[in-house]
């Protein structure tokens, strides 16, 4: 999620950026710890970016561009999280966090799975 932001949202968006601008993004602007974001793990998300058709290489250098879809894509995601999971989510999360582990109901299960798959999700 972190990645996302920053390319829809931190200044990457409409100009070619390098493994070390997206790096430095995230620990300046998005707070992440740089032993999170080391050259290697950005270099895996750029290939997937790249591979899913978000980010396009710059033809010679070692620089990216976000396509079309890369852009629409980062700020869809960006403005569903902060806007709708995040505030639904911590609400859901205070007022149900010491029922929903000793329910045994397939729903509530359900519901606490998807909160901590969001939260590993939204951790990057």
């Amino acid at each position: 999620m972190r990645v996302l932001e920053t390319l829809g949202c931190a200044g990457l968006t409409f100009r070619a950026f390098s493994n070390a601008d997206l790096r430095r993004m995230l620990v300046e602007r998005l707070g992440a710890s740089a032993d999170q974001v080391t050259p290697g793990h950005i270099g895996c998300q750029l290939r997937n970016l790249r591979g899913k058709g978000l980010i396009r290489k710059v033809k010679g250098r070692n620089l990216y561009t976000l396509t079309n879809l890369g852009y629409r894509v980062a700020i869809y995601f960006t403005k569903l999280h902060q806007r709708l999971l995040t505030p639904s989510l911590n609400t859901f999360d205070t007022a149900f966090a010491t029922l929903l582990p000793a329910s045994r109901h397939p729903i509530d299960r359900a519901l606490q799975s998807v909160n901590t798959k969001l939260d590993a999700l939204a951790q990057f």
